[in-house]
């Protein structure tokens, strides 16, 4: 089984975490982190916006990025309770994480509002984490590709320079369910992203495509060992960090 070599693990910690908690898991990864010498994978950590600022004092001198879970599209204006772009990069993130399931299932965001959210990100020069699946519906019905290509036709239309775009295939049915699909299904998904991709684009650069969807140290290495897979977003394991390190390690 081939390990993809530099792969991402994006610890995505949704809404958990206070500064005692953000404290407690930073310093345990450091310690795993210091403890090994030779790290292929590179590792990023998405904090809520409240711990930005903490956890990116936290991580100050390391190679362990820093990452957002949501931005606004637009600079600055009335948009209460928003934060945007420029304040991600002003807060150290070198990426942000847009159009992530729960984003779309539980705030009603649109495919068209997820493009102006990867501009916006593109724009102030971080990397982009689009997320991209399909419901369990479309996955029972066949429709699993045509549903994910759809979410990327925003993008694929655009003039947009993708150089520091970053797909996430994430099966919105099996985000926090403890179920991932089939590996067969994982690949055949991966591929396909892939290839419209480079179809799409005129340009020499691949772009990055992660799986997310209840990953953890059982599924972490079949997932990783999968030729189109750079990587993985991980959800629940990202909160326990013995959990995490063990995908770390199945990257490396």
């Amino acid at each position: 089984m081939k390990i993809q070599k530099t792969a991402l693990i994006a610890g995505n910690w949704k809404m958990n975490g206070t500064i005692k908690e953000a404290k407690r898991l930073v310093s345990s990864l450091l310690e795993k982190y210091n403890a090994t010498p030779s790290l292929d994978a590179k590792i990023l950590i998405c904090p809520p916006m409240t711990l930005l600022n903490y956890v990116g004092n936290l991580l100050e001198g390391t190679n362990i990025f820093l990452g957002g879970q949501n931005c606004h599209y637009e600079v600055s204006g009335a948009h209460t309770g928003e934060v945007s772009a420029n304040m991600m990069r002003d807060s150290g993130c070198s990426h942000v994480i847009v159009g992530h399931s729960e984003r779309r299932s539980q705030y009603g965001e649109t495919d068209k509002e997820i493009f102006c959210k990867v501009e916006a990100v593109l724009e102030h020069g971080m990397k982009a984490i689009m997320c991209v699946g399909e419901t369990l519906k479309s996955r029972q019905e066949g429709n699993a590709i045509n549903y994910v290509t759809r979410q990327l036709d925003e993008v694929l239309n655009s003039r947009l320079s993708l150089e520091n775009l970053v797909i996430a295939y994430e099966p919105i049915w099996a985000i926090g369910s403890g179920k991932t699909p089939k590996i067969s299904e994982i690949e055949e998904i991966h591929e396909v992203i892939k290839k419209v991709l480079s179809k799409s684009l005129s340009q020499n650069h691949e772009v990055p495509v992660i799986y997310g969807g209840s990953v953890n140290p059982t599924n972490a290495e079949e997932v990783l060992g999968l030729e189109a897979v750079n990587g993985v977003l991980v959800g629940g394991a990202s909160l326990n960090t013995n959990d995490f390190w063990e995908i770390v390690n199945a990257a490396s």
